[in-house]
This record gives structure tokens, sequence and C-alpha cells, in this order.
């Protein structure tokens, strides 16, 4: 993931890791996020795109746009297409191909440097370009005399250099946040974990799978929520519909881990109450 989203919280673990994790943690609590006051501009764009359609409308590249808005306005500053269509399109269309091979590229475990076409690294290089001008932007902002009302527009980016007094560490982070906060798809479907030690898992072992396994010290778990969320034995025979009101009766009640669109513990998702106030 390095080449995509540098150094920041989704490559970390351990003492750098929990810094991240609290220093991001703040922005998210701000007042202007939860007064959902980011969302206006987005949300009257998507309206006027809307209304001046006509006939079939694909919703699904207009709904990505007020996502990538919503998104870039709480990380960034301000809104992705407040730049231009072309810059607009050309970061998403970046973000979403980097996103893919390293998909691609995780598949591949330690062999996953062999995997690197000339695409993949023009993508990456596009959306660190992309970041990197928002972040001269807030900077200068804030130097400018403005400080009251910078602080406010551009609060995740003066944490992070008040922080690193680097602006590429900045920027990586910015990009770390964006990965974690916009999908095109909100549950992250597939994660992995690396065992601490030497351990034990109570099923998936025999040859039926329900026996315990042995999981050595260093070893990388793989876990598709993507497909745990289908699976017909927890969320019934009728689990690849879209149906909402089975949230309704007390059958899943008590689902614990297994549902996890923002996966869950210490490593709860920092952009999973953005995400929701998204979708509402």
């Amino acid at each position: 993931m390095f080449p995509f989203i540098g150094e920041g919280i989704f490559t970390q673990d351990g003492g750098p890791w929990k810094h991240s994790r609290e220093l991001l943690r703040r922005p998210f609590l701000k007042t202007h996020y939860q007064t959902l006051e980011g969302f206006q501009e987005p949300v009257n764009n998507l309206l006027s795109r809307l209304s001046s359609s006509s006939g079939v409308v694909d919703l699904q590249p207009l709904f990505f746009q007020f996502t990538l808005a919503t998104t870039t306005t709480l990380i960034f500053g301000q809104p992705v297409d407040s730049s231009g269509d072309d810059k607009q399109n050309s970061f998403a269309r970046s973000f979403d191909h980097a996103s893919w091979i390293t998909t691609l590229r995780s598949r591949l475990t330690d062999f996953y440097w062999i995997y690197k076409p000339k695409h993949y690294r023009e993508a990456c290089k596009n959306i660190k370009a992309f970041a990197d001008g928002f972040v001269t932007i807030a900077l200068s902002a804030i130097s400018d005399g403005k400080k009251e009302d910078a602080s406010d527009r551009y609060a995740l980016i003066e944490d992070l250099y008040a922080d690193y007094k680097d602006e590429r560490l900045v920027r990586d982070q910015l990009i770390n946040v964006l990965l974690a906060a916009l999908r095109l798809y909100p549950p992250i479907p597939i994660n992995v974990r690396f065992a601490n030690k030497t351990t034990w898992l109570p099923r998936g072992g025999g040859p039926d799978g329900r026996s315990p396994i042995l999981v050595r010290k260093g070893l990388g778990l793989g876990f598709v929520s993507y497909y745990m969320h289908r699976r017909k034995d927890i969320y019934g025979e009728d689990a690849m519909e879209y149906r909402p009101e089975r949230w309704e009766g007390p059958g899943l009640a008590d689902i614990g881990w297994a549902y996890l669109p923002f996966h869950g513990g210490p490593r709860l998702c920092l952009g999973s109450k953005h995400c929701i106030s998204t979708g509402v």
C-alpha cells in the first residue's frame, strides 16, 4: 500500500499507529462536522444535477461525486469539485484505479513488489500531487493572518502539520484518512491481520473446518466481510436480497462480529460516522 498512501495510519503498527489514531480522531469530533455543515454545498450540487437531467439517470457516478465532495470537504477543507470537473474526474479515476491495484497486490502477499504497472504508478503520483495542492493552500491560508477562519476550515491539516512539521507526512496521512472514509461501497470488503504471538482459533481446522487451528506468530490472516455479510446461515435464505426490515426483528439482535461494515475494536474505521451521515 505504501506507493499509494505513503506513511500513515494504514501502514503503521504499535506506537506510531496509536499516535496517528489519536491525532486523526480529533477533527472527526469537530462541531462543524457534527452539524453537517460540510454537506450543504455537495447536496445542493447533487440536487442541481438531478433537476437538470432528463430521461434515465445513472445515479452511481452522481452519488460517487457527492461522496467525494463531502469527504474531501471534511479532510482537505474544501470539496474536490472546487478544482473543476476535469481535475475531479481525474482524481476519482486515479483513486479508484489505485485502490483496485492495491487490492490485487495484497493478494500476492510477500511478492506484492512484482506487480507495479505503469498506470498504477501514474495514479499514485496523481493522487499525491492532488493532495499536495490542498496542503499548500491550507498552510498558506493559515500563515496569511486569517488564522481563525483557516483553523476552522483546515482543522485536520493544521493539526497534522503542528505535530509532524513535514508536508509530505501531512499529505500521506490525508490520503490514509481518505482511503478510510471514501469507498465506492462503504464496507471494506477484505482485510488482513497478523498474529503478534502464537495462538489458535476455535474453528477452521480439520476435514470439516470445525476443529481448532494453530496460528503461529507473524502469520497473516485474511477475512472477507463482503462474503460474511452474505452468509445464509447468518442472514437467512434471502441474504442476497436488499431487505432493511430484516433488522427490525430479534433475529439479528445479537449478531456481534458477524456484521462488520466498519470493522471493530481499536481499529474501528475513523470515517464510520461520516459514511453513515453521507448515506442518510
